[in-house]
């Protein structure tokens, strides 16, 4: 039997897990990319992980877009955190509240 710890060194406990989507996505390099190819062929857990993510974006594509709630976007952009200023570059977002002096 192979020992397929050496092809899975990129994936913490010898499983996929977390890195299922970038290798679904083709964001892992080459040799990841391998390893998790080879990994797939002998791991029946994350076979079955595999397949459980790639069922929920199936689902996920299918679903109809979601409207956000009214003034759900005004209320994320209101509480969104200010970027502090280094005098590199000014925020582009005007500030919603009036200015006092005007």
């Amino acid at each position: 039997m192979t020992d397929v710890s050496d092809t899975t060194a990129p994936f913490d406990g010898g499983h996929l897990e977390e890195s299922l989507s970038a290798f679904l996505d083709g964001e892992l390099d080459e040799a990841a990319q391998r390893a998790a190819y080879h990994h797939l062929a002998v791991c029946l857990l994350c076979q079955g992980q595999l397949d459980s993510v790639q069922r929920v974006r199936t689902a996920l594509r299918g679903a109809p877009p979601v409207e956000p709630p009214g003034g759900f976007i005004d209320a994320v952009v209101e509480h969104r955190p200010r970027p502090r200023h280094s005098g590199a570059t000014p925020d582009p977002t005007p500030d919603p509240t009036p200015d006092a002096t005007t």
